[in-house]
């Protein structure tokens, strides 16, 4: 009975050393991402859907925080937000006073939809969809966010790699 209450305060140690880990650096790969893209991206709006991203990546074994699941579910935010942007700009459309509101939700619901449809869930990207929909944007915009998502992965790909040689060392000695 002792060996597993030391087992699990063992466990305990690791999973919350872990999580320090894991807040560590998503607040410094969002300090990078913030720095670089500030360059690139005058629209603020559609990066802060960043922000949620940059700590669920880090976060390990989360099936949304998979390379696959963050590009897939950025490119589906980019293209079902600027369809239901060039959708405002319908003369028939824009002139309906709860149009933004409406345009709004069904980008968020659809986004979320197709997502859970491809297995490819990623929540803060309704948040980059939604910014299309309620803020200007450019053409650089999807591009930032998109190098953004794979600098984030390349970050978080790293660490991970560092970290296993790390631990293979530690077990070597």
């Amino acid at each position: 009975m002792k060996d597993r209450k030391k087992i699990n305060k063992i466990k305990e140690k690791e999973n919350s050393s872990r999580f320090i880990i894991a807040l560590k650096a998503s607040i410094k790969s969002l300090i990078y991402l913030i720095c670089i893209l500030n360059f690139f991206s005058p629209e603020k709006v559609h990066l802060l859907a960043l922000a949620s991203s940059s700590f669920a990546a880090f976060i390990p074994k989360l099936k949304t925080s998979r390379t696959k699941n963050l590009l897939g579910s950025y490119i589906i935010a980019i293209l079902i937000g600027m369809f239901f942007s060039y959708l405002l700009h319908i003369p028939f459309i824009e002139n309906f006073s709860w149009s933004l509101y409406l345009c709004g939700g069904i980008t968020v619901a659809l986004t979320i939809f197709i997502e859970i449809f491809l297995s490819l869930e990623h929540p803060p990207s309704a948040g980059a969809a939604l910014g299309f929909v309620i803020a200007p944007w450019t053409i650089s915009t999807p591009i930032t966010i998109l190098v953004a998502i794979v600098l984030l992965s390349f970050y978080r790909d790293l660490l991970n790699t560092l970290e296993h040689l790390f631990n293979k060392e530690k077990k070597k000695s």
